[in-house]
């Protein structure tokens, strides 16, 4: 019977893949958020050997979620200036012209659509979810835009939950 009743729990992924490793290893290393009736479960992963860890969170057990602004949005414009330059400077120390000349067109270009995608992707953010007996950071929520969008979900059903319990 317990087990007819573990396998009909549905879940909805509220928050994608993420990763506290960067943009490159997020579908090596990742994290996701998922919830379902009462919960959530947050599911870190790695590629190899594969390696799954759920940490469930049930609504009234959340004492608090904490969110706020990183610097990573200004670090990743800084590593994309750093290999505009160094590829730009690598080009100018080539003698023909013409091949300076597009390589640099090419690469300014690459590193405006790296700059954009980075603008357009916002302020990133560090998401935790604290119960009495743990802290646990949720790399799948990563910018502040989507930490507002996921507390604006749970908020409602977590202090509806916990009102709830308190009747009991």
């Amino acid at each position: 019977m317990a087990d007819k009743d573990a396998d009909s729990i549905q879940y909805t992924r509220i928050a994608g893949i993420g990763s506290r490793y960067g943009f490159f290893l997020r579908y090596i290393i990742g994290n996701q958020l998922f919830m379902g009736a009462g919960h959530l479960v947050s599911v870190t992963y790695t590629g190899m050997p594969m390696y799954e860890k759920y940490v469930r969170f049930y609504f009234n057990d959340i004492i608090s979620i904490v969110y706020g602004p990183t610097a990573r949005q200004g670090v990743y414009y800084g590593i994309i200036a750093f290999f505009w330059i160094s590829i730009m400077l690598i080009f100018a120390l080539i003698e023909y012209r013409p091949l300076f000349l597009w390589g640099g067109a090419i690469c300014t270009i690459l590193a405006l659509v790296l700059c954009v995608i980075n603008y357009t992707k916002g302020e990133r953010c560090r998401f935790f979810i604290r119960t009495a007996v743990q802290d646990v950071e949720i790399p799948a929520i990563g910018t502040m835009h989507q930490a507002r969008d996921v507390m604006a979900l749970l908020a409602p059903m977590i202090q509806d939950a916990q009102q709830k319990s308190r009747r009991i």
